[in-house]
């Protein structure tokens, strides 16, 4: 559909030619392309972008079924879409859509890794995940995106097989701030900005407590 040059309302796509619409949600602009969520009643509710010079709508299907991929946590990384996606074979897994528009699955190296709470911190992608380092599973951690090689690497607070369970994270002036629990229980932890080490800030309630928020 061609782009209208004047500055009234017009339709740029039925995507769902039901009377129910398509709800189109998400909206997040990277690389100058518009990317969002809608359903067409066919593939259920799935990733879409419009591209912003022609007006062309286009759909990025990732669970090829009439069942959604239930995309989540769409996040802009230095000009790279990730997010939190759901098909038949992989389950919930971490996606990006690069600068070259090509799909791509992030493999941690199990069935479903789940991951939660995409946070970009300076140009890094931070989230939470259950998966593999190499050959050694490492439970449920936290997880970055080098932005140099694109290559997932955890950030280990319970050594072995054993969960921190990180959740609630946030970028707070350049600095990634996240719950996690060790022998300390749920604490208030931060990412060191110049050794990318985890950092305990400090033992608020000894034992096993939870700061405020709810775990999701």
């Amino acid at each position: 559909m061609a782009l209208q040059t004047n500055n009234e309302p017009y339709l740029v796509a039925d995507i769902n030619q039901n009377s129910v619409g398509s709800n189109p949600s998400n909206f997040i602009k990277v690389g100058g392309v518009l990317y969002f969520t809608a359903n067409d009643d066919v593939n259920g509710t799935e990733l879409w972008k419009a591209d912003p010079t022609t007006g062309v709508v286009t759909l990025l299907e990732i669970n090829p079924s009439s069942s959604s991929s239930n995309i989540n946590y769409l996040t802009d990384v230095n000009g790279t879409l990730y997010f939190q996606a759901y098909d038949n074979t992989n389950d919930y897994e971490l996606w990006k859509i690069g600068t070259n528009g090509i799909l791509t699955r992030i493999d941690l190296g199990l069935g479903s890794s789940s991951p939660n709470y995409l946070t970009n911190v300076n140009g890094t992608l931070y989230f939470t995940a259950t998966g593999y380092n190499g050959t050694t599973y490492v439970g449920n951690e936290l997880w970055k995106i080098d932005p140099t090689t694109g290559n997932p690497s955890v950030i280990d607070i319970v050594a072995g097989s054993g969960s921190s369970s990180p959740y609630n994270l946030i970028n707070a002036n350049g600095v990634l701030y996240f719950v996690a629990t060790n022998s300390n229980g749920y604490e208030l932890w931060k990412v060191d900005p110049t050794t990318g080490s985890p950092i305990l800030l400090k033992d608020i309630y000894a034992g096993s407590n939870r700061p405020v928020g709810k775990q999701k």
